[in-house]
């Protein structure tokens, strides 16, 4: 069962999820959005930390589970763009957005596995 708060909530600050991501994390604790430092996401992966930890049992997301984490972290990045908004020049976010290179992942940067 996947956790969709968990998912949501993933490395949002003042959320039960915080820490969720432990590499996110370390960004989080050296405050640089909150100081003003620019990031965007790159590609997202069922492979994160946070797809295994938000499902329940821990490992990879089934199919239809995987579309359900999709857009709750859409959701996701939308929530850091809000929170971080304002904390660089012209009321911009420090969060600027995310994009993704394929629907999938393949092998060796290859989306045909």
């Amino acid at each position: 069962t996947i956790s969709i708060p968990c998912v949501c909530e993933a490395n949002l600050p003042g959320t039960a999820y915080e820490h969720e991501q432990h590499a996110w994390a370390g960004y989080m604790r050296m405050d640089l959005l909150k100081k003003g430092y620019r990031l965007f996401i790159g590609e997202w992966s069922v492979g994160l930390q946070v797809a295994r930890s938000c499902n329940n049992p821990p490992g990879l997301p089934n199919p239809k589970q995987a579309q359900v984490m999709w857009r709750a972290q859409k959701l996701s990045f939308l929530s850091q763009y809000l929170f971080y908004k304002g904390r660089v020049a012209h009321q911009q976010s420090s969060f600027l957005g995310d994009f993704y290179w394929a629907g999938r992942m393949g092998n060796n940067w290859n989306a045909e596995p």
